[in-house]
């Protein structure tokens, strides 16, 4: 992604249309130049917004109307547009975004014209793509992302090293470090494997919890007697919690549980026994108790013998008797039909002479009426007609006056409301001419504060610049502060040096004369070994003119001559710290001097005072003071401009129901003059259609027809149900002698077939007597006798059957002696209720213990399982977490380590040059790292001229600057090569030049240049005069009053 035009408007402190062609510098390394505060970052941050829709600041992020500018009119929209090529020679492609910010407009139109609209609009983005269509606007942020393929945070660490923000990698600790890298490199992940982890450790740290409670659970379900002490003991740890006995409780249930069945067995041996015996007594004594019943039960048969034997003559006689009974009552049926047959046909004659005597008169009386209905029907049907026609005629003349009545009602009400409304509508006219005068001198006051909204833009503004003047004024004290403490701190670090390098001259005299006397010292003992012709071991010479001599005085050994080089290294390496720290100070200090004396003159030349804190604190009291009045002023035109709006408002709202109540008075007039005219019409027709004298005449003429009507209606309805009961009558009489004709052979037949019935069955039973059986037996007897007979003979039979069978049972044995028997027998029921009692209570002792032993079993199992596993994962996490005594590095940092060794790969190569060869970037030695607590992402400084490390906050302010530098630009690049398929040819450094000596900042801008030698876009974004001299292509940012401009300054 290489950016090609930038085009803004109304955006930041750019009011006017301000286009950027970054096609026009002839080097990719140009300068953008200007004052503070002119809107030099405010460029970067409209290519940041043209691509994710926010500032570039992590500090103070910017959106929506906070983008707006306050230099330009709200008619004027703002808007971002960035222009930008993505890949090479034929693959390029030119993209183009469009996007606008939420912003506020003025009311177009209405009573608030000219006012600002209380909702700001929303904003909106519009991006083209290489073939000039328009992608999806609900689409587009996510497809911007998919071409340029970085987040806004990437891109912010690629593309821009922020003024303020640069720093903080460099300075950050370990853990703060891991978090900014996270976001870079997307190693959440190995911090989600530590979590994860963790996680599962809890999980089987609950579940040896669950096994805790589920032991003490299961534990308490053990019956166990109190002369078992082991197996109580180790029971009631185990409710204590202490599950490491519970393999060794286990084995201990296990054999009480073995004894428990022993027992079990032998008792249920016993058991069984006792059971065998108790069944035999029980069978002697069934069979006792039935050998008494069956001497009971014969002695009670022989006694209904007796009893059936003395009945037998009696019922045999009844017997023969039933059958001479039946006869007879078959013989009474037979007479009871003929009777019923000779009386329903002597009835039938009587009724059919009954019905020939009365049929001619019937016949005559319903043939006159007959005659007489026609002349009655006639009469009837011209009597309704007549009624109709008169009753129409009443009533039309009644419903004409009922209308007469309401129309003549309507018609006075309709002139009340005439006038009513006549009235209201002179009133509203009246009115109406008030409020348009009282309009007329609210517009007249308002057009003189219609400029109060952009006197408070402008308000604004100057509040916001005194509110920079203020800041810069705040930070010139601290500054001048600062510089106060750090004075005084370098004259304290430079009198700790002088004493540390008179410490050192010290030691390293007395290390240097000791290791001279020690080499003279080896020297003279060598040489007494010399021999002429025989060569030197050290100069390989056979001549030894002048051999060493040992001298007198005490030489230190090997071991005291090293113990003193380490002390003189040790002062050394104090001395070069301290020198070091010295450095850094005044380092420091001419930094914050030379940033003093800048910002001092900038600001009282931006206040045209004096260089002096007093000048500048008067001149920013006074300005407070006026733009107070200036704020109280407008405060109390808005607060009036505000009423007035409010009540022009209303006299709109009250001036338009004024007109759409005229409107609606004047429509109403019309209307009721309309419906008056009709009415009158309508009046005039109704009078003429009337056929009565009166209201009285008209109601007596429907009186009488009514009452004429109903007269005449009952003498009809009651000629008509005489003709009716005439016809009835006489039909029936037609039908019945018709069926009596037809009856009468049928009926005469059945009685002669029921007669000669009847005779024949006292000839077949010969029973003259049948009328005395009848009358002297009932029916039932015939049942009841048959019945006893054959009880008798199923009673006399059975109970002859039960003696013979209780003979041969008892077969000659003696009565038994019940009560022994019974004892016998319930002395050995108590024996085995005791025995099973015993062995219930053993085997549910047993059950229950076996049943805990096989869940305990389970749980050792499990339990052994889940410590292993809980002792894995809690090691595993403890190592990858970080919480291991000495090794404090987690397993994210660690991994990050492998980036930051890449970064520093190519970070280095660029601080080596800027150092002029002193110094590189070191991660602290991974062993130290995890020391007391994560270090594994801290850096450390090694120097090339002490060939040793130190700490990074020892570095001076621009040595730091080169440093974070470096480490940016290494930064960038990794994540350049991480971000698979980014290509992006633009980078902007904004500030930090400033703490730069002239040969660091000659060789960071020749870094620079290096990296723009090929397709990269490099912008240093700087107000540092002697940048411009060494950077020819300059974009040069001014202000004024009307807000920032650009122009370009090409070499």
């Amino acid at each position: 992604m290489k950016p090609i035009k930038l085009v803004m408007e109304a955006f930041g402190s750019y009011a006017s249309k301000t286009v950027i062609d970054f096609r026009e510098p002839n080097q990719n390394l140009f300068l953008i130049t200007g004052d503070t505060g002119a809107g030099k970052t405010t460029i970067f941050d409209a290519i940041v917004f043209a691509l994710y829709g926010e500032s570039s600041s992590t500090l103070n992020k910017k959106t929506g109307t906070l983008l707006q500018s306050q230099f330009a009119s709200l008619d004027v929209k703002p808007y971002v547009e960035l222009t930008f090529s993505q890949g090479y020679g034929d693959d390029e492609k030119i993209y183009i975004i469009h996007r606008i910010p939420q912003h506020y407009t003025y009311y177009k139109a209405g009573a608030k014209k000219g006012l600002r609209k209380e909702k700001a609009e929303s904003g909106s983005i519009a991006l083209m793509m290489p073939d000039g269509s328009e992608y999806p606007q609900k689409e587009a942020n996510k497809k911007i992302i998919d071409i340029i393929h970085l987040t806004k945070e990437q891109f912010m660490q690629v593309a821009m090293i922020a003024q303020g923000e640069f720093m903080d990698v460099l300075r950050k600790s370990s853990n703060e470090k891991k978090e900014i890298f996270r976001k870079l490199f997307h190693t959440e992940i190995y911090n989600d494997i530590v979590e994860e982890l963790n996680n599962r450790r809890k999980e089987t740290e609950k579940s040896i919890s669950d096994i805790k409670t589920r032991c003490m659970s299961e534990v308490g379900h053990i019956h166990v007697g109190e002369e078992h002490e082991n197996l109580v003991f180790l029971i009631e740890a185990i409710q204590r919690g202490e599950i490491s006995y519970l393999n060794e409780l286990v084995d201990e249930l296990e054999s009480y549980c073995q004894v428990l069945e022993e027992t079990l067995n032998k008792d249920k041996d016993a058991l069984s026994k006792a059971n065998a015996l108790k069944e035999e007594k029980k069978t002697n004594l069934d069979q006792a108790k039935q050998l008494l019943s069956d001497y009971q039960v014969l002695k009670e048969a022989k006694k209904q013998l007796v009893n059936l034997n003395n009945q037998k003559e009696e019922i045999e006689n009844n017997y023969k008797l039933s059958s001479r009974i039946e006869y007879a009552y078959n013989i009474l049926q037979a007479y009871n039909s003929y009777t019923k047959d000779q009386k329903q046909y002597t009835d039938t004659q009587n009724k059919l002479e009954n019905e020939r005597k009365r049929e001619p008169e019937l016949r005559i009386q319903y043939e006159n009426l007959k005659e007489e209905e026609k002349t009655v029907d006639t009469k009837y049907e011209q009597s309704v007609r007549l009624y109709t026609q008169e009753y129409d005629k009443a009533t039309k003349d009644l419903e004409n006056r009922k209308q007469l009545s309401i129309i003549e009602k309507s018609i006075s009400n309709i002139n009340k409301s005439i006038d009513n409304s006549t009235k209201q509508l002179t009133l509203l006219n009246k009115n109406k001419e008030s409020l348009l005068l009282k309009q007329e001198k609210g517009k007249a006051e308002l057009e003189t504060l219609k400029e109060v909204e952009k006197e408070q833009v402008i308000l604004e503004s100057k509040h916001k610049e005194f509110k920079t003047k203020l800041d810069s004024y705040n930070n010139l004290v601290k500054d001048f502060q600062s510089i106060s403490k750090k004075e005084k701190d370098l004259v304290s670090t430079q009198n700790e040096y002088t004493r540390l390098s008179t410490l050192y001259n010290q030691k390293n005299r007395i290390y240097e004369e000791a290791n001279k006397l020690f080499l003279d010292a080896q020297a003279g003992l060598l040489a007494r070994t010399l021999e002429e012709g025989t060569p030197c071991p050290v100069c390989g010479s056979i001549h030894h003119p002048l051999p060493a001599s040992l001298k007198d005085g005490e030489v230190a050994t090997k071991e005291e001559l090293e113990k003193m080089r380490i002390e003189k290294d040790k002062a050394f390496v104090l001395l070069e710290t301290e020198s070091a720290k010295a450095s850094s100070l005044n380092d420091s200090l001419n930094e914050l001097k030379e940033k003093y004396k800048n910002d001092l003159k900038i600001l009282s030349e931006t206040l045209s005072s004096d260089a002096t804190l007093n000048s500048i604190k008067e001149i920013l009291l006074n300005e407070k003071q006026t733009l107070s009045r200036l704020v109280e002023d407008l405060n109390v035109r808005k607060s009036r401009y505000q009423i007035l709006t409010k009540e022009l408002e209303t006299i709109e709202t009250k001036l338009n129901q004024y007109e759409e109540n005229v409107k609606s008075l004047t429509d109403d007039i019309h209307q009721y003059e309309v419906k008056l005219a009709s009415l009158d019409s309508t009046l005039t027709q109704l009078k003429s259609q009337l056929s009565y004298a009166s209201l009285e005449e008209a109601q007596n003429a429907i009186s009488l027809l009514n009452k004429n009507k109903q007269e005449e209606e009952a003498a009809y309805k009651n000629f008509k149900e005489k003709l009716n009961i005439s016809t009835d009558i006489y039909n029936k009489c037609q039908t019945l002698i018709t069926s009596y004709k037809e009856s009468l052979p049928q009926l005469e037949r059945s009685r002669d077939e029921s007669f000669k019935a009847y005779t024949s069955l006292v000839e077949e039973y010969k029973c003259d007597s049948w009328h005395d059986l009848t009358s002297k037996y009932q029916k039932e007897d015939i049942k009841r006798f048959n019945q006893a007979y054959m009880d008798y003979s199923k009673n006399y039979a059975s109970v002859s059957s039960k003696i013979e069978t209780i003979e041969k049972r008892i077969n000659g044995q003696p009565l038994p002696e019940l009560d022994e028997l019974e004892k016998d027998y319930q002395d050995i029921v108590d024996i085995y209720s005791n025995q099973l009692e015993v062995v219930k209570e053993e085997e549910h002792t047993y059950l229950n213990n076996n049943e805990s032993l096989k869940s305990l079993d389970k749980i050792v199992s499990h339990a052994k399982e889940m410590i292993h596993k809980n002792h894995q994962l809690t090691t595993l996490y403890n190592q990858l977490s970080g919480n291991v005594s000495g090794s404090r590095m987690d397993l994210e940092t660690y991994v990050q380590r492998t980036y930051l060794e890449r970064i520093l790969i190519e970070a280095n190569s660029r601080f080596y040059d800027m150092s002029a060869g002193q110094y590189e970037l070191h991660l602290k030695n991974i062993e130290q790292a995890g020391e007391g607590k994560n270090k594994g992402l801290d850096l450390m400084v090694y120097s090339f001229v002490t060939d040793s490390e130190r700490e990074i906050n020892t570095l001076s302010g621009g040595e730091s600057f080169m440093a974070a530098l470096s480490l940016a630009l290494g930064m960038a690049d990794e994540i350049k090569e991480s971000a698979s398929g980014i290509d992006l040819d633009i980078m902007f450094i904004d500030e930090g030049f400033g703490s730069l000596d002239d040969h660091s900042r000659d060789e960071a801008v020749k870094v620079l240049m290096d990296m723009s030698e090929g397709s990269k876009l490099i912008g240093i974004i700087s107000h540092v005069s002697e940048l411009k001299q060494e950077i020819e292509d300059q974009l040069v940012v001014s202000k004024d009053d009307h807000g920032s401009h650009v122009k370009w300054q090409i070499s």
